[in-house]
């Protein structure tokens, strides 16, 4: 065998390591990684400029951070803050890892499950989930403190009246909503 056909078995090895791990990812997690529209982060970040008026945010936790562009966002808007990504998916886990390296010291991305962890420190909780997973944030959020700020990318909190609603997009309306717990 020659070291073209090695390299080439090498690389089709990777690639296909790749799509088996994320597949395997994707049916544990009930969910894929899906990365937010830059359309719909812009819905989300003017609906929080008008939700923080007077309100101090130090600590910023993103459910499912995926690959890590909301985090960066996050920093660039709140660069005093603390902000953690959870993400259980191995792939987009990594790429946030790496692509948060230089804010290391602000942003810190975990392989874990939100739902293992205290949320009640955070003051602003950045989502895109499934509506299997609002349920179980539902059940989380009601026994923590009031005033948490919850921006939740397309899928509602069951039974909790939103602060606000935006909606975005050209063909397809995506919705975005604001929650506060009280």
């Amino acid at each position: 065998m020659d070291i073209q056909t090695i390299i080439y078995c090498a690389v089709l090895i990777f690639f296909m390591a790749i799509v088996l791990t994320s597949l395997i990812d994707e049916k544990r997690a009930k969910i894929s990684a899906t990365p937010t529209l830059p359309s719909v982060s812009r819905t989300a970040f003017t609906m929080l400029n008008k939700s923080i008026l007077g309100k101090e945010i130090n600590h910023i936790a993103e459910f499912g951070c995926g690959w890590g562009g909301i985090l960066i966002k996050l920093r660039k808007k709140f660069p005093k803050a603390s902000i953690k990504g959870y993400e259980i998916a191995f792939w987009p886990y990594l790429t946030s890892l790496i692509r948060t390296f230089p804010y290391r010291k602000c942003i810190s991305v975990c392989k874990q499950d939100f739902m293992n962890d205290d949320i009640s420190q955070f003051d602003l909780i950045y989502c895109y989930l499934s509506p299997n997973h609002m349920i179980k944030i539902k059940e989380k959020l009601e026994n923590t403190r009031s005033g948490i700020i919850i921006l939740s990318n397309a899928f509602e909190i069951p039974g909790w009246k939103p602060k606000d609603i935006a909606y975005t997009g050209k063909f397809i309306k995506i919705p975005v909503y604001l929650y506060i717990t009280s």
